[in-house]
């Protein structure tokens, strides 16, 4: 098997195996990464794994106030220095939150209260339970936090530190929406969240200004039209992927694949994967690129594993051939240690190389 294949199924390994662990203990997986080809992490709504084995073994390196708090998102740098932003409630109902910090791993934690100084309190009031965190080194790093308001438009602050979380401060003139935040370095970040996660942003100046990004639908995928974005995934400064997926009023949903070759300033379509399943506007189908390969992962009401298997990355629509019970090479060995989650949500994986 070459290195190439290995990476593709050490990372659809290691989202099986966490799967499994959340159906082992009847509880969901909320956060994962994989960092190495052995290590990485998963996470639930009150407890950390990490398994230095590529999901053969999983021990847990939760914090101490973790299931008081409850975890809200996890960040790691690399296989040592990691964050996770916990979410808890104060002695008059409002939300408090916490940043634990690890420069081992896990095997030992630092807990600082996140406090934000000139926010005013009376006109803003911090939603709890939801939050994202971002690093770009050990200093440098964001976070965005909700605010209450009308669904409708779903606002958020970001605040951000320079000394590894200990202090934070808002900027002034953030995009104003909560969602999910990430950076390529310690100036070009994106944010991708409001109403239905229907809003894209990005900054060049340490989000200091925000301007809004719109990707239209390919034709493909009327009258799939409606976007639901996510962060991109980056490979260096200028090379990024950026799934994105549609909807539209009663019809399948589509996924689309957007790259880059200029940080974003640009975007080309690279692959549609079409008819899905039903979605609302604000479902996203959760994906990940693992080298070359394009997976991504839905919910599937089906008692066992179903998988769909799509060659040819660069073709702008993909022919998926979905297979019931049996499992080519790459999912072979995997489907022989795990034959079927023991839950009553199964998970379908579709594999574009």
């Amino acid at each position: 098997m070459t290195l190439r294949a290995c990476v593709r199924l050490l990372s659809i390994c290691f989202l099986f195996v966490a799967l499994t662990i959340a159906a082992a203990q009847a509880v969901s997986i909320r956060h994962m990464q994989l960092l190495t080809s052995e290590e990485g992490w998963a996470a639930t709504d009150h407890r950390l794994f990490w398994t230095s084995d590529g999901g053969g073994q999983w021990n847990k390196i939760t914090p101490r106030a973790a299931p008081s708090a409850g975890i809200v998102s996890v960040f790691f740098l690399d296989d040592l220095h990691g964050w996770i932003l916990l979410s808890g409630d104060g002695s008059n109902g409002e939300a408090l939150f916490n940043v634990a910090v690890t420069y081992d791993a896990g095997r030992t934690w630092s807990i600082m209260a996140v406090t934000i100084p000139g926010l005013d309190f009376e006109t803003t009031t911090l939603v709890g339970g939801v939050g994202d965190i971002d690093f770009v080194d050990s200093v440098h790093g964001w976070m965005n936090l909700p605010i209450l308001s009308s669904s409708n438009f779903r606002r958020g602050i970001t605040v951000k530190t320079e000394d590894g979380g200990r202090e934070w401060s808002q900027l002034a003139n953030d995009a104003g929406v909560a969602g999910s935040i990430r950076f390529i370095n310690d100036r070009d970040g994106w944010l991708a969240g409001g109403p239905a996660d229907q809003d894209l942003y990005v900054t060049r100046d340490s989000g200091n200004t925000w301007q809004r990004v719109s990707l239209e639908a390919p034709s493909q995928t009327y009258p799939a039209v409606f976007p639901t974005y996510s962060v991109p995934i980056f490979e260096d400064a200028k090379h990024d992927f950026l799934p994105v997926t549609y909807s539209g009023l009663d019809t399948k949903g589509a996924l689309v694949l957007f790259t880059t070759t200029d940080s974003g300033k640009t975007w080309a379509v690279d692959t549609i994967v079409h008819a899905l399943e039903f979605l609302s506007p604000g479902q996203r189908v959760q994906s990940t690129v693992a080298d070359s390969a394009f997976v991504t992962a839905a919910p599937s009401n089906l008692k066992g594993l179903d998988t769909n298997r799509c060659q040819g990355r660069k073709q702008n629509r993909c022919d998926c051939r979905r297979v019931f019970g049996r499992f080519g090479c790459y999912e072979a060995e995997l489907c022989r240690q795990h034959p079927r989650l023991d839950s009553d949500q199964c998970w379908a994986i579709a594999i574009h190389s």
